[in-house]
Formats: C-alpha cells, structure tokens, sequence
C-alpha cells in the first residue's frame, strides 16, 4: 500500500489516500493494476504525471482530475477515464463520500 502527501489531516495521520497493486513488477506483464481509495474532501498535493498510458475506472464516488493545462474533469462511479502518457494531473475527491477506483497504467515497452 502506498502513502500521499495530502491537505487534510485524519486522526493525526496525513494519509488521504491508500492504494494496492495488484501484480507489481510481474515479468512480461505490460501493466500495472491498482485499487485506490481517497478520503472525502482531500487532494493529492504533488502534481503527477505516468510515463504510460493510465486507464481506469470509478467504483465509488466521484474523481475530480485536474490537468496542467487548467482543465477540470469529474468523474462519477460507473465512468471511465483515459490519461495520455506524460499528462501532469492532480487527483482529488471533492465529494462526501470515499472515492474508490481501480486503475491500469501501461508501461512503456523496452526496446534497443
């Protein structure tokens, strides 16, 4: 499970967000699988960008996406989403309920 930098402080914890990969580092697996839950009201601070193509689709909640280029996108349960590799975002879940997903990112092939 992973840990974030996040704007809310929980019970003393400065965790918004956990997340689970399903099969890291696999041999001849081109993807990585993850599940990823988000408290209420909180915001990944750092902007990030994937060197794959991320695919993914809301379980629960809703997932507001944030790109550099000022874009905002909201997400809802039952939607899916597509970010291009190498696109800076930041995720968030605005809503009152915990935002579940499930996402994969592709990796880039290793070629020459």
């Amino acid at each position: 499970s992973g840990k974030c930098n996040c704007r809310r402080n929980f019970g003393g914890r400065r965790r918004c967000r956990r997340w689970f990969f399903a099969f890291p580092k696999a041999r001849g697996i081109g993807a990585v699988l993850t599940y990823e839950e988000y408290r209420p009201r909180t915001q990944v601070l750092e902007r990030e960008r994937h060197s794959g193509d991320l695919l993914g689709l809301v379980l629960a909640g809703e997932l507001t996406l944030e790109t550099g280029a000022g874009t905002r996108h909201r997400v809802r349960k039952g939607d899916a989403f597509h970010l291009p590799a190498g696109l800076e975002h930041v995720s968030s879940n605005q809503g009152k309920a915990v935002l579940k997903l499930v996402s994969v990112q592709l990796c880039p092939s290793k070629k020459g």
